[in-house]
């Protein structure tokens, strides 16, 4: 590898973080390659971000700043994306922390195989609580190769199959920046929660190898104060897409998981759409979401269930409600009823 190359590009969006991002840039900037590089995208902080930013990226040419109005997490994640040279890519949250020595490994590992995505531990640490960190293992070939179907049924089926296990996690991969470019992956830019799911969805959909290291790369700092710290919420941002992109691959793979859990994910779309309906989505997007042959769909299968199937499903009246509404494409009776709900759990 010639000197000029970058191996590893490192994107960590920061919003507001002028008093948590330096833990987390020391300890990736622990690293001593030059063939490293550190990106921070400052999305419009109202803080001392950008001077802390600035200062960091002076005490180390490995480091290059961006800064730009307030778009959100997966704005600032493309803005990254656009600019990395690596051939590799990692995503860090800007107030946790990552563990150089296994990074630095996982950059040896993907110098030596050239895999397409790479899979790590994690820590769970619970920064106002006196409990010991709680590590995120995983039950698959380790130290291995990986095939297209190891993939598709090992890293892929579970994140319909085994919601809250880790595999829906960004920070705990590494991803080949080829793989990223020839797909056109990117982050979906109105999605305020759960940003992870899509592109996840999407990489593991077209990688054709991977690779298990179970070493701790990640230290996930839970605080409920930081969390809302990271990342300003974006008006009508919805999981709509990601939620539509998880139905349409079950179907394509043939994943076999419980009704329970499907009919979770179409009581998940139909509320993101009257969650966008009540929060400042244009009257067209709302109509289109309608209009999506799988939120159709989603919502014809909430009016048919029976009582006993409601029950035994975990379906609500509200939910039958918003599916009332979708069908009808009524935007104004689905916002109205929305807003209600909300003030009615307050």
């Amino acid at each position: 590898m010639e000197k000029n190359e970058i191996l590893l590009s490192v994107i960590v969006p920061v919003y507001n973080g002028a008093d948590v991002v330096s833990n987390l840039t020391d300890s990736v900037l622990k690293i001593k390659r030059d063939d490293l590089e550190l990106i921070l995208i400052d999305d419009g902080s109202t803080d001392d971000t950008p001077a802390v930013c600035r200062k960091i990226a002076e005490a180390d040419p490995r480091c290059k700043v961006l800064r730009q109005e307030n778009r959100g997490v997966s704005a600032a994640r493309n803005a990254g994306l656009e600019v990395a040279r690596g051939e590799y890519i990692y995503f860090c949250d800007c107030d946790d922390e990552v563990i150089p020595e296994t990074l630095e490994q996982g950059m040896e590992l993907v110098e030596k195989t050239g895999y397409d995505v790479y899979l790590f531990d994690y820590f769970y640490r619970f920064v106002k609580e006196e409990r010991r960190p709680v590590r995120q293992q995983f039950e698959i070939p380790k130290d291995q190769k990986l095939n297209r179907q190891q993939i598709v049924y090992l890293l892929l089926a579970p994140l319909f199959l085994k919601a809250g296990t880790g595999f829906a996690s960004l920070w705990n991969k590494i991803y080949s920046a080829k793989l990223i470019r020839k797909n056109g992956l990117r982050f979906e830019e109105k999605v305020g929660k759960g940003e992870d799911w899509r592109f996840l969805l999407d990489c593991l959909d077209v990688a054709e190898t991977g690779y298990y290291l179970p070493e701790v790369l990640y230290i996930y700092n839970l605080d409920g104060s930081q969390t809302e710290k990271k990342y300003k919420k974006i008006p009508g941002a919805h999981l709509l897409g990601a939620n539509v992109r998880k139905l349409t691959l079950s179907s394509k793979y043939n994943f076999d998981f419980p009704d329970r859990r499907k009919y979770r994910i179409y009581q998940s779309l139909l509320s993101e759409v009257a969650y966008s309906a009540a929060n400042g989505c244009e009257k067209r997007e709302i109509l289109d979401m309608m209009r999506n042959p799988t939120v159709k769909k989603a919502a014809q299968k909430l009016r048919a269930l029976k009582k006993d199937e409601c029950l035994e499903y975990g379906i609500l009246k509200r939910d039958r409600l918003r599916a009332f509404c979708i069908l009808h494409r009524n935007r104004f009776l689905l916002s109205v009823l929305e807003k209600k709900i909300n003030r009615l759990g307050e």
